[in-house]
């Protein structure tokens, strides 16, 4: 059972997880403004140095609460092309069913036909034949990939006129890691420093899938938008137009998106919560990366480090909240000040009350080493079961056999527990020796009777004195 114990805790600490993992970044607090994201870092371990690699079809499934939208060429399939169109167009140039929809019967170079044979493309015969005519259409998608694209300057952005249209956890950036993929453990959320002041009220969430997505594809554009998770509508799970409409008709799947896979998804089967647990400022003080990791009050914590700048003004090498400048664990907080990072409400010690100084948290109570179980809980979960056990069979052999002093002390009595267990009469006498301090107490209350007697006889000799004295006194009177 120990051996399997220490296995287990060792196979849930470091081996990557079975079926797929989904991750989120959210705002923790009610927004208002712009809420911009410039790049997402996901690692598989809790020092954040080793990333976990993503593939196309993870960017693909990148989905948020708010789409964008861009301009795209869309160019129709072209039917029974290069083929004298004509007759088969009712003798007229320009727009034919004949040819597809949205396409044309039209001649290279034509003066005479219409203004769309003017965008036509595809030529290939002397005369008038079927072609491709190119539209522009606003395309809906996540606007999530740019948070991978390696440069902060790039941003998601969210827009929320006011507090009620942002409240906490409603801007959404996520996707979905396929099966295999390590797991997360450490997330780095990389802001302008003018972003972060706004938006570094973070958390984010990894959650676990019951079983690897396998074949299932949802693209993260019917996961966005007024589809993302929750919302009123919910997952588009038919297709997706190129406006961002959810349907089945022709006018759905023809250059739209089809979302049916996402009708295989399944509920999530667990989710770990994230929290900002530092932020740092680049030297050049641009930009903000803020550290996200799991939260747990694990016993094996290191000490907190020491409080560095206390009462200087931080406001320049970081923002409000958890900051290196102040040393590992502690944050750049105002007292009193509304706008601070959520951690601030812990900060202690306020010294300069008119800035932004350097102080502790009183609930930080440590930083958190590796997410990984410590050498010697493994080796406590196996070892331990084992020592005990290798001591009970001691136990029950010593019992069977003369093999150390105490067992063989009980036998040297008597041939059989009978003999040992036989009472014997007591002789000589039998006293119950009184305490050391009852004998004291007794030697002193010896002292006091011979005092006493030593003050009476003293008193009966000045009785007998007085009498004498009277007596004396009456003879010489007569």
């Amino acid at each position: 059972i120990s051996t399997l114990l220490g296995v287990f805790l060792w196979r849930a600490e470091s081996a990557p997880r079975g079926g797929a993992e989904e991750w989120r970044v959210v705002n923790a607090r009610a927004t208002r403004g712009s809420w911009r994201v410039g790049e997402v870092q996901l690692f598989s371990d809790k020092a954040c140095t080793k990333r976990v690699p993503l593939s196309a079809a993870s960017n693909e499934s990148l989905y948020s609460s708010h789409v964008r939208s861009e301009k795209v060429r869309v160019v129709g399939e072209v039917r029974n092309r290069g083929k004298d169109c004509v007759d088969a167009c009712g003798g007229k140039p320009g727009f034919c069913d004949w040819c597809g929809e949205g396409n044309a019967c039209c001649r290279k170079g034509f003066q005479a036909d219409p203004n769309e044979c003017r965008r036509a493309e595809g030529f290939s015969a002397s005369g008038h034949e079927c072609v491709a005519i190119p539209t522009e259409a606003t395309r809906i998608s996540s606007g999530a990939d740019v948070v991978f694209d390696g440069h902060w300057e790039t941003t998601f952005e969210a827009h929320c006129p006011n507090l009620e249209d942002c409240p906490a956890g409603s801007l959404v950036l996520g996707g979905l890691l396929p099966g295999g993929t390590p797991p997360v453990r450490c997330v780095v959320v990389l802001q302008s420093r003018d972003d972060a002041v706004q938006g570094a009220k973070l958390r984010a969430s990894v959650l676990q899938w019951p079983a690897p997505i396998g074949s299932t594809h949802c693209p993260g554009a019917c996961r966005s938008g007024r589809y993302v998770e929750g919302s009123r509508q919910g997952i588009c799970k038919e297709h997706l137009n190129l406006h961002g409409d959810c349907g089945s008709g022709p006018e759905f799947t023809q250059g739209g998106t089809d979302c049916s896979g996402c009708a295989k998804l399944q509920e999530p089967s667990s989710q770990v919560n994230f929290r900002v647990i530092a932020r740092e400022t680049s030297e050049d003080r641009r930009s903000v990366s803020s550290t996200l990791q799991e939260h747990s009050g694990n016993f094996w914590k290191s000490k907190a480090s020491p409080l560095e700048h206390a009462g200087e003004d931080c406001w320049g090498p970081c923002i409000s909240g958890y900051c290196s400048f102040c040393g590992e664990g502690h944050a750049c907080c105002k007292k009193d000040w509304p706008d601070d990072m959520p951690e601030c409400a812990d900060a202690t010690g306020f010294v300069a009350l008119s800035h932004h100084e350097c102080v502790a948290l009183s609930q930080s109570g440590g930083v958190a080493l590796d997410g990984s179980l410590p050498s010697w809980a493994l080796i406590a979960a196996v070892a331990g079961p084992w020592a005990a056990i290798c001591c009970g069979l001691g136990f029950v052999v010593c019992r069977g056999k003369a093999c150390c002093g105490i067992c063989g002390g009980r036998r040297k009595g008597g041939n059989s527990d009978k003999d040992s267990m036989e009472p014997k009469a007591l002789s000589g006498d039998v006293f119950a020796p009184r305490a050391r301090h009852a004998q004291q107490h007794d030697r002193e209350d010896e002292a006091r009777r011979k005092a006493l007697k030593e003050q009476a006889r003293k008193l009966e000799w000045l009785i007998d004195l007085s009498s004498s004295t009277r007596d004396l006194q009456a003879q010489g009177r007569r």
